[in-house]
């Protein structure tokens, strides 16, 4: 039978179904249906139709709007908006409307003072607006947080000016967000004699000082800034290296040298 085969030079179907077993046929046979299907995808795909549903955006419900929402707040992903969103919605609806409510009086109420540039209802702040605080010394910080903070303290009987924020190049923040030109405005023909630089002791804070007594250091006022220095009643051998450095660079003359006498 092999020999007939051969000699009429037909092929047999036995001996081509063995040939296609072997390996390099089959990855011969599989590069030829690839190549195909690939020849098929390339052609130009239909136009989709004006209206179709895959061209229009699938609208959000309102649970992921919420998650997405609570996410402007800072340090806050994808997880911690999630339980946000899970207690609001889940244990304190009542919290939810209140806390609503308290965001809707805000937005619509709540401005900057015209003099200071801290929160207020209205014009001018009460700390402002107070006739008895010195307005020759001012005291500029970074949120209205320190001012509440420095008032708790009862040791600023002056004014302050609150630069909504802090100088850090490693986070694209320039001098765009710091108050800057209002503070040029407030400063411009006012009786203030003293800036006190209350600005904390972080790399961006200390930046933020830079700046400000670079800016300030053509103007005719007594420039200072809060001293770095040992915690109230803390011990030596608690205090951090930077610290106690820091303190030892800072320290306060007590009494001048004395002549001993011959």
């Amino acid at each position: 039978m092999a020999n007939i085969w051969g000699k009429r030079g037909l092929r047999c179907p036995r001996r081509d179904a063995l040939a296609l077993r072997q390996p390099e046929n089959i990855f011969n046979c599989h590069l030829a249906s690839f190549i195909r299907f690939q020849a098929a995808s390339a052609s130009p795909p239909h136009p989709p139709v004006k209206g179709s549903l895959k061209t229009m955006p699938k609208p959000q419900d309102a649970y992921t709007t919420l998650i997405q929402a609570l996410r402007i707040f800072p340090n806050v992903g994808a997880k911690t908006a999630q339980r946000m969103a899970h207690t609001l919605l889940q244990q304190n609806r009542d919290g939810a409307a209140e806390l609503l409510a308290a965001l809707e009086r805000a937005l619509q109420q709540v401005a900057n003072c015209r003099q200071c540039n801290t929160f207020c209802e209205g014009d001018e702040c009460p700390i402002c607006a107070d006739e008895k605080r010195d307005p020759t010394r001012l005291m500029i910080v970074h949120m209205p947080a320190d001012v509440a903070a420095m008032e708790a303290a009862r040791c600023h009987d002056g004014l302050y000016f609150v630069l909504m924020g802090s100088v850090n190049p490693t986070q694209n923040m320039d001098l765009s967000h710091i108050a800057l030109e209002k503070l040029i405005e407030r400063l411009a023909n006012s009786p203030v004699q003293e800036i006190i630089i209350a600005t904390s002791f972080t790399a961006e804070g200390d930046a933020t000082a830079y700046i400000l007594t670079e800016l300030l250091k053509e103007q005719p006022y007594k420039i200072s800034r809060l001293a770095r220095g040992m915690p109230l009643g803390s011990e030596l051998e608690y205090v951090d290296a930077g610290t106690l450095a820091q303190a030892v660079y800072e320290r306060q003359l007590l009494q001048e040298k004395k002549d001993t006498p011959c």
